[in-house]
């Protein structure tokens, strides 16, 4: 691709939406890195990308149903998404974004990289 987003330099605040499969847990680490941002994947908790991510993020939007995509005029595509899906947010102003989308889903917050298991689940 002439314009390969997993490569290039990211600037400012980045929406990611990358393509579905072996790749997403690349594109999250760099996002990770990043720290300003909202990523949209497959809520599969099951991927070590997943477990990865949480740990690394400010809060996560598991959204309600599955969604439909819509194209650049208005259409939608063909059919939902395979699976649910989440937004993952790093930066204050993108989990305040996901905040304003709370009707849409269950939001998890305060994870990010100063919390520890210990912290989240009182053990």
């Amino acid at each position: 691709l002439p314009d390969d987003g997993l490569t290039m330099p990211w600037f400012g605040r980045v929406w990611c939406n990358p393509p579905y499969g072996k790749h997403t847990g690349a594109w999250l680490a760099k996002m990770n890195r990043h720290r300003n941002g909202v990523a949209l994947v497959f809520a599969r908790t099951d991927t070590k990308w997943f477990h990865e991510s949480v740990v690394t993020a400010d809060a996560i939007l598991f959204l309600k149903g599955r969604i439909s995509f819509v194209d650049g005029l208005g259409a939608t595509g063909g059919g939902g998404a395979g699976a649910g899906s989440m937004l993952i947010a790093w930066g204050k102003e993108n989990v305040a974004a996901l905040n304003r989308l709370s009707e849409r889903g269950f939001i998890v917050q305060g994870i990010g990289r100063e919390h520890t298991q210990n912290d989240l689940f009182g053990e």
